[in-house]
């Protein structure tokens, strides 16, 4: 048996405990009150929406033979209106024929309000292209709408085999 002396440390039975939590805690989130600082503070430092784009997507894209079908018309209307009017997939899918408005002059204005907390409403105007551009997305949209005799509901809906039009919105992820 060994003996200890004072100078010998006797071994520690068991480690120390901690003091400090091994992962972080999360922040409390703020209150989501209209009036609150929170709120002004989250209104101040939002981006503004951007302008839409004036250039137009690769042609490769927009092959002229898909648009004998209604399934490359609709594909047509949605890239080019989301590449115009810089929208999102989920804005672009939950687009109403009703958030719609055709204008002679000025092309189509659109109603979204996927950015809006306060729920007021943003407008989108997108104007037609310049004459002899095949690429103009409000004349695709036009196109797309009248072809496929929709005149209320989802603009963008699913499709079934044989280029059938159903009565559901398309979604706005691809489904796992």
């Amino acid at each position: 048996m060994e003996e200890t002396t004072p100078d010998t440390p006797l071994p520690a039975p068991h480690p120390a405990p901690r003091t400090t939590p091994t992962r972080a805690t999360p922040a409390p989130s703020p209150p989501s009150c209209p009036g609150s600082a929170a709120t002004s503070a989250r209104r101040q430092r939002a981006a503004p929406r951007r302008a839409a784009s004036t250039s137009t997507p690769s042609p490769g894209y927009l092959s002229r033979s898909e648009q004998n079908t209604l399934a490359g018309r609709r594909d047509r209307a949605l890239l080019l209106l989301g590449f115009a009017a810089a929208l999102r997939r989920s804005e672009l899918v939950a687009l109403d024929v009703e958030d719609l408005a055709f204008d002679r002059r000025r092309g189509v204005t659109i109603r979204v309000s996927k950015t809006d907390q306060e729920q007021e409403g943003t407008q989108v105007a997108v104007p037609y292209a310049r004459a002899g551009n095949d690429v103009c997305p409000v004349r695709a949209l036009h196109v797309y709408i009248e072809a496929a005799g929709i005149h209320r509901g989802p603009v963008f809906r699913r499709m079934r085999r044989g280029d059938t039009l159903t009565s559901a919105a398309l979604r706005p992820s691809p489904s796992l």
